[in-house]
């Protein structure tokens, strides 16, 4: 059987008031404000975007994460897309079943290349360019299937 633990024995002078507890007014606790360095929470796009002036002999290269490629639509992809003109544009998780046959992407980007995913609205990616690649390979190499 495990011993007892003994009572404590506390002198009568460092029992608390009671009436000194409760003669105190609680004060109430005040709201914080979250800091001001959080990062915003846009839910879209600003209309006017400016980015500054490309170098002559350049190529822009944009890659963005657009969490589905018609929610992104919605949430002024274009004005983006219009405002940078990159010569390149990578796009991921675009969750397209079918590789869209919107004229925009047709007029602007001339090669198109898309990976959609075997899941059905899940994951897939897009570069769009405006130059020719010199290959395209829709495969890993056995290398990095094996790694994976």
């Amino acid at each position: 059987m495990a011993p007892r633990k003994a009572a404590s024995k506390r002198k009568a002078s460092e029992a608390p008031d009671s009436e000194a507890e409760y003669s105190q007014p609680t004060q109430k606790k005040t709201k914080v404000s979250p800091p001001a360095n959080t990062q915003p929470t846009n839910k879209v796009l600003p209309v006017h975007i400016e980015f500054p002036p490309r170098n002559p002999g350049t190529i822009r290269i944009a890659t963005w994460n657009i969490c589905g490629l018609a929610s992104s639509q919605k949430k002024g992809f274009r004005n983006y897309v219009d405002a940078e003109d990159p010569d390149v544009l990578i796009l991921t998780e675009t969750k397209v079943n079918d590789v869209p046959t919107d004229p925009y992407f047709k007029n602007r980007y001339p090669h198109r290349h898309w990976s959609l995913a075997e899941k059905k609205g899940y994951a897939g990616t897009a570069i769009l360019s405006k130059h020719k690649p010199v290959s395209v390979h829709y495969t890993l190499p056995v290398i990095l299937t094996k790694m994976r």
